[in-house]
């Protein structure tokens, strides 16, 4: 057991140690990506002009731009000596490829801790609250704008999250401070940056388990840099589905 501890350690620590960005130019990458991607993409800009124009489907959009660049930004601030494309390869270990098992399990757990959070969440702000009209109108209003907002929350919007703050942010803080410190840092600036405090307590339990699935994976050399996981889905469908949920039992009550 003893053994076992200890190889663990000593194989996290050389991961923390060892990592693709310089640790002095975290923060000021981390606050650049905050201020001229992720607030004008995501909540001004295009944002705004798909809201004055009625046009949801802008949203896939602003949301793979957003991608995009923040890929670049971190290919841009990478060592010389490392390839941001390799971190996005599954490493291929055929004595260990439990890790769809522990992301099945993965997955039920957090849904179910997301379903509690989101109880929480309505008893403190009300279940009007937790339920954005403008996202609802956008899922009832035609098939493309549905798919457009699936597409973004379940595949890439979790690819720019865990890219940005488990891939980059929490690797990173790993490599100056405690696993443990990282991870609540980490998921408290990803729970931070969606500017939802109706949704901080569900987004700071995903950040929080993500993170050590994140670290499951790492310690398994199943992959590096993670590609987003079945584990983070819960509460990108939650959200989609709880909407359409509520429409229907709107809509049988007038019937």
């Amino acid at each position: 057991k003893t053994d076992l501890l200890s190889m663990v350690k000593d194989d996290f620590s050389v991961l923390a140690s060892d990592i693709p960005w310089e640790s002095e130019n975290v923060w000021s990458t981390m606050i650049f990506y905050m201020f001229n991607l992720h607030i004008p993409l995501g909540y001004g800009g295009l944002s705004i002009v798909a809201y004055t124009l009625h046009q949801p489907v802008l949203d896939l959009q602003t949301q793979v731009l957003e991608l995009s660049a923040a890929l670049f930004l971190l290919s841009r601030t990478i060592k010389p000596e490392y390839d941001l494309v390799n971190f996005f390869k599954t490493i291929k270990s055929p004595a260990e490829r439990n890790w769809l098992l522990a992301s099945a399990l993965g997955f039920a757990v957090l849904t179910s801790l997301v379903f509690l959070a989101s109880l929480v969440a309505d008893r403190l702000f009300g279940a009007k609250a937790a339920n954005n009209p403008l996202v609802r109108e956008i899922l009832l209003s035609s098939d493309i704008s549905a798919t457009a907002i699936v597409l973004v929350n379940c595949i890439i919007a979790p690819l720019l999250e865990e890219a940005v703050y488990r891939g980059f942010l929490l690797t990173s803080l790993a490599s100056t401070m405690s696993w443990r410190n990282a991870v609540v840092i980490s998921s408290a600036i990803f729970s931070v940056a969606h500017f939802s405090i109706d949704n901080f307590l569900q987004l700071f339990i995903i950040g929080l388990f993500v993170s050590h699935f994140f670290r499951f994976l790492l310690l398994r050399k199943q992959r590096a840099l993670p590609i987003p996981s079945p584990v983070a889905l819960p509460f990108p469908l939650h959200r989609p589905l709880r909407h359409l949920s509520t429409h229907q039992r709107s809509h049988s009550v007038v019937y």
